[in-house]
């Protein structure tokens, strides 16, 4: 008896030693009413959506987001709302109501956000694209301008040109000139030889 007494203290002091060294707890363990562990790899939901082979890869105040293995393979990822998971399962994350009601508002604020920044972006991106366009359109009607203005300076020249070619042909035909003239342009076109005298 004696010894069974100083076996059961030596027990008692191994274990409470070993459970301060590891802070550890040890379960108790009820037989008629055992406790069973908690188990994530599989959930049904309570709208009867089954999750296989599940691996939670986010906890949020509303649910939690999961990658799992459809009926059909492959992997894939979905966010299951704690309203729709069985009550351990709330337990376990530690859903709280009134705290997913706030994230679900602030969650629906951040979105309106970002519509409304995406919007005026978009609207900006417009303005900017309009501005451009009309800016190259300007720049065009300018080019056409000027484009223009040197087509019209080089009817002006070759007007020009021939106006002058014609007055030259006018000028130099015999049927338009005095005698005086014809003499000039006959002698312009034939100058005299001009012959020096030997020493």
């Amino acid at each position: 008896m004696k010894t069974n007494i100083a076996l059961i203290g030596l027990c008692v002091v191994f274990c409470g030693h070993a459970l301060a060294q590891t802070n550890q707890i040890l379960p108790v363990i009820n037989p008629g009413n055992a406790h069973t562990p908690f188990d994530s790899s599989h959930v049904k939901t309570i709208s009867g959506g089954v999750y296989d082979k599940i691996e939670v890869s986010k906890i949020e105040p509303d649910g939690v987001v999961v990658c799992y293995t459809p009926k059909g393979g492959g992997m894939a990822i979905a966010k299951i709302y704690f309203e729709d998971l069985p009550e351990e399962w709330r337990e376990h994350y530690g859903y709280n109501s009134e705290r997913a009601k706030k994230f679900e508002v602030q969650r629906q604020q951040d979105t309106a956000q970002m519509r409304l920044q995406m919007i005026a972006d978009d609207q900006n991106s417009k303005q900017i694209i309009a501005a451009r366009e009309a800016a190259e359109e300007e720049a065009d009607r300018q080019a056409k301008i000027e484009a223009q203005k040197e087509a019209d300076e080089q009817q002006k020249i070759a007007a020009a040109e021939k106006a002058a070619q014609a007055a030259m042909i006018q000028a130099t035909n015999p049927a338009h000139m005095n005698a005086f003239q014809q003499a000039a342009l006959i002698q312009a076109l034939n100058p005299p030889i001009i012959k020096q005298q030997q020493q």
